[in-house]
């Protein structure tokens, strides 16, 4: 994730699914990240979207937080099929 500018969207891939990182600048300075989870096939859920979980000081860490929220999501779906 290094390289990418402040607040533009980065895209993970993760156990077959997308994952879009958005994150967005607060007033105050803080940072928060948009996540949005893409699933393909036909027995697809729809795209699930939430935000890291807190306030960061950085664009870099509020990605992060979100990534590991939307990795987690992923992975309990896994363990419930």
């Amino acid at each position: 994730m290094d390289g990418n500018p402040n607040g533009c969207p980065t895209l993970e891939n993760y156990e077959g699914r997308q994952i879009v990182l958005t994150p967005s600048q607060r007033d105050g300075g803080t940072w928060m990240c948009e996540y949005v989870i893409i699933e393909f096939g036909p027995t697809a859920s729809p795209s699930t979207t939430g935000y890291s979980e807190g306030t960061f000081h950085s664009s870099n860490e509020a990605r992060m937080a979100a990534l590991v929220t939307a990795k987690t999501i992923v992975n309990s779906r896994a363990g419930s099929r």
